[in-house]
């Protein structure tokens, strides 16, 4: 009511709009939240192009993330409540996942489910009455933990890419925005982020402000076109604003994978990269007993004659370092291939952490890489992965990298609390039903398995439905495979629905090595193990001596514990010519006596296979009567 001039006046409801985030949203960092935070900053622009006409909401809670992991868990925030039952907002922008990256990107469950948390919550939050529309950011460079950048790079963004869109399958008017990629050279040039690397100060909130003002009101959210190229260099002697061109490499992986082409592209490895763990100082305060020393740096006696000493404070700094921030993976909305190469034969890619996943195609060409960790793991994720005849391995600790064809699967995720436990697991987070491709053509590998490894007893078993074909062309497995170990093998750990076939065409095996067609499932805890499961089927074809000497149909012919895996379609198959035992090309009196003398007991390589010429999958003398038959028959 008009109470001056006595009549009845409207003015009605602001526009709510609502911020929801993490610390950033928050506005930490800035001198004061209430005026400095991006929120506040936006609210002063609205009102000074249309006052009293918008109200802006900032839900913002410092370390709050979608899993209860997080430092607060964003659904039981005071901020959340008000969101869902006070404010009533007609939009509302999220920003939250950097506080949950070093969950999401520790397993392929934690990954999945992150995915599920955050569209559960936003949904909630679409469906009240007064939400037309959301917007859903990528979190921004990270340059605190290289780790945790990586991993926003590799699976938080991704995972959020595939959250909107499940969001407009579902009937939500959402929009995606990569904040990070929009506002990445503006950070990397030093002009939002203050001291700690991770959160803006006033400028930088201001900047920020800009950019979220220009993407939700000027709809101005297209990545800028020089972002991401297909190729890029990357270097020790780089710098972290380098242009990514040989000339002037970047320093900075997460910065490459995130750079590079969806479409699938090149990084390339100028002279040497290394991957550096996250070291942390710790100081502690020691006393010491030291002897006097007088100017001229000569011991003070006591008048005993002995040496006088006094105790002093001193300051330890102890450095420890953290191999696991040095894994990474490939970002998982690739497309196409990503190559791995060097400027050249020469280039050494040094990395320094445990694992390596795949979460696209990848493909090492013309470099070495030099492992440091004792049991490295490039994980395939189910991805096709080739090594050409220019990669190389090398060793700085004196076993050489384990390749895994699927998952290194975590404990199940229903048999665990997740709301204290980071690492888990689910049987669809860890299965796959694409058809993929592995071709070995250089390199060593200390032991090789083809689809997952169960790394917890409690760990789920995943399924491949897939068509799997594996090429061991070059390169060599170096490790000594046992049942304890078992690594090296095709069906093992996941049960087999499609097809794989794997082709022994000129690698090099060390002595003492076996390559399991069928292994053990190891040790099961409260997972159930049922081998009719293995719908599938399973090839293995090499020449008579490899298939001699390094490959055997199962690890075990007992299944005393319930862990042996079986499956009733395998074959080996020997490319060998059935009958010439000594690989000359033809068949003559030296195979009759190489026949012989393996009868005998002596070792004949490849006579196990070569040697049946019955073909009824038996060695024995009627296989020497039948070669003497068909040399008679020749003559």
């Amino acid at each position: 009511v008009d109470y001056v001039n006595d009549s009845d006046t409207d003015m009605g409801e602001p526009v709510r709009y609502a911020f929801v985030g993490d610390s950033i949203t928050q506005g930490t960092g800035s001198t004061n939240r209430a005026l400095y935070s991006a929120p506040a900053m936006i609210q002063k622009m609205l009102d000074e192009n249309e006052p009293d006409t918008y109200m802006i909401g900032n839900f913002g809670v410092g370390a709050s993330g979608v899993f209860e992991t997080a430092g607060y868990y964003y659904n039981d925030t005071l901020q959340y409540h008000l969101l869902m039952e006070e404010f009533e907002p007609t939009w509302v922008s999220f920003a939250l996942g950097t506080n949950d990256c070093q969950t999401a990107g520790g397993s392929a469950g934690a990954a999945l489910r992150f995915e599920e948390l955050y569209y559960t919550l936003i949904k909630g939050v679409a469906d009240l009455d007064s939400v037309e529309n959301v917007y859903v950011n990528t979190p921004l460079v990270r340059l605190d933990y290289i780790s945790a950048w990586s991993r926003n790079v590799s699976v938080i963004e991704p995972a959020i890419k595939n959250v909107v869109a499940k969001l407009q399958a579902n009937g939500v008017d959402a929009t995606f925005i990569e904040m990070g990629a929009i506002t990445a050279a503006d950070i990397l040039a030093g002009n939002i982020l203050g001291k700690d690397n991770l959160h803006p100060g006033d400028e930088g909130y201001a900047k920020l402000a800009q950019y979220y003002y220009d993407a939700i009101f000027g709809g101005e959210v297209d990545v800028p076109a020089d972002f991401r190229v297909d190729t890029i260099y990357i270097s020790d002697n780089g710098t972290r604003t380098g242009a990514g061109t040989l000339e002037d490499p970047i320093s900075d992986l997460p910065l490459a994978l995130w750079k590079v082409s969806k479409t699938g592209g090149t990084i390339v490895i100028v002279d040497q990269f290394t991957t550096q763990p996250y070291t942390k100082s710790t100081t502690t305060k020691v006393t010491e007993t030291v002897e006097v020393k007088d100017e001229n740096g000569e011991p003070v006696l006591n008048e005993d004659g002995t040496v006088k000493t006094e105790e002093v404070e001193k300051e330890v700094v102890t450095v420890t370092e953290y191999p696991a921030y040095a894994d990474f993976a490939t970002p998982a909305d690739i497309t196409g291939a990503l190559t791995f190469v060097g400027n050249t034969t020469d280039a050494v890619f040094e990395w320094r952490g445990k694992a390596m996943n795949l979460e696209c195609d990848v493909v090492f060409n013309s470099l070495t890489l030099r492992t440091s960790f004792d049991t490295a793991y490039i994980n395939a994720h189910f991805n096709s992965v080739s090594f050409t005849e220019t990669f190389k391995t090398e060793t700085l600790s004196g076993n050489d990298v384990t390749l895994l064809g699927g998952y290194y699967a975590q404990a199940d995720q229903s048999l665990i609390d997740t709301t204290a436990v980071k690492l888990y697991d689910t049987a669809a987070a860890i299965s796959s039903d694409k058809d993929v491709t592995i071709n070995i053509n250089g390199g060593n590998f200390a032991n090789i398995m083809l689809l997952n490894r169960r790394f917890d007893a409690k760990a789920p078993m995943g399924t491949y439905s897939g068509n799997m074909t594996v090429n061991f062309n070059g390169g060599k497995i170096t490790g000594k495979a046992s049942e304890a170990t078992m690594r090296s093998g095709a069906l093992s750990m996941c049960y087999l629905a499609g097809n794989m076939t794997v082709n022994f065409n000129g690698m090099e095996v060390e002595d003492g090595h076996v390559f399991y067609a069928v292994t053990r499932t190891a040790t099961l805890s409260g997972i159930e193990k049922d081998n009719s499961l293995n719908t599938g089927s399973l090839t293995v074809n090499g020449d008579a001596i490899t298939l001699d000497k390094y490959i055997r149909e199962n690890m075990r012919t007992n299944d005393n514990d319930g862990q042996m895996a079986t499956i009733e379609n395998l074959s080996i198959n020997c490319a060998s010519t059935v009958g010439d035992l000594d690989f000359d090309g033809s068949i003559s009196n030296s195979d009759i006596t190489a026949l012989v003398r393996y009868l005998s007991g002596w070792t004949v390589d490849g006579a196990k296979y070569t040697g049946d010429f019955t073909a009824d999958n038996k060695v024995n003398n009627r296989d020497v009567i039948a070669l003497i038959q068909k040399l008679n028959a020749g003559n």
